[in-house]
């Protein structure tokens, strides 16, 4: 699997755990993460042949512990020196997506410091 594809995989993913770590996947969260996958497609990231796959994520369940597996798995495959803006931009796709309903759930804090305290040392 190529890393482009492997990274859409992980941003869907992570997105759909945070947005339904609430209990209620908010319309405004689904949007946003569907608005970050379409930037993507726009910057020229083909996802073509992902695109059921980023579709079936939705349905999935997860826990943070699987995110954070899915995380290190991604950046073990990484440069060194790409690692630091790889988790800045999950950091930043977390923090606006648990933003994007106006509410931020005692739960999102939890699971966002649980995966902060991973990454960004």
């Amino acid at each position: 699997m190529n890393l482009v594809k492997e990274f859409q995989i992980l941003i869907a993913r992570t997105g759909v755990f945070f947005a339904n770590c609430d209990g209620e996947y908010d319309k405004l969260e689904d949007k946003f993460i569907s608005e970050f996958i379409l930037r993507m497609i726009d910057r020229g990231v083909e996802v073509k042949d992902s695109l059921k796959e980023l579709i079936d994520i939705k349905s999935e369940k997860c826990s943070i512990a699987d995110v954070i597996n899915s995380t290190k798995e991604f950046l073990n495959q990484v440069n060194e020196d790409e690692k630091p803006r790889i988790v800045d931009m999950l950091k930043d796709f977390i923090e606006k997506l648990i933003n994007a309903d106006g509410v931020v759930h005692p739960n999102e804090v939890k699971y966002f410091e649980q995966w902060k305290a991973e990454f960004c040392k």
